[in-house]
């Protein structure tokens, strides 16, 4: 795999897994909270449900059979919510390198430009 392209962020849970910030996990993202990833301009600015969604959201690359509440489950048993909000960004700075630095200001992606 293309280590800059959708890079994988590992996280050890029940077994080690990885958090993958590519398409698959923005559209289940959207399809679950309504919310667009990439209008958002920090993942500081979400809930505590929305940094759930996301973290299963980013597992399903590995198990599309992965639940929301099975999710929680290995947050709740491994690790903690503020852990997994800053893996959540690793991986979203390494799937986006080029907001990388601008933490407080960047956009999840830059708009295209027209013309």
């Amino acid at each position: 795999m293309n280590d800059k392209v959708n890079a994988r962020v590992p996280v050890q849970l029940d077994r080690e897994r990885y958090l993958v910030f590519g398409l698959r996990a923005m559209k289940a993202f959207e399809e679950v909270t309504g919310k667009n990833l990439l209008k958002m301009k920090q993942v500081d600015d979400m809930t505590a449900t929305e940094v759930g969604i996301l973290f299963w959201a980013c597992l399903l690359h590995d198990d599309r059979e992965l639940t929301q509440d099975q999710a929680i489950d290995l947050i709740d048993e491994h690790t903690n919510l503020a852990a997994i909000a800053g893996l959540i960004y690793e991986a979203r700075k390494k799937a986006m390198p080029e907001s990388e630095g601008k933490k407080d200001t960047a956009p999840l992606a830059k708009k295209p430009r027209r013309g």
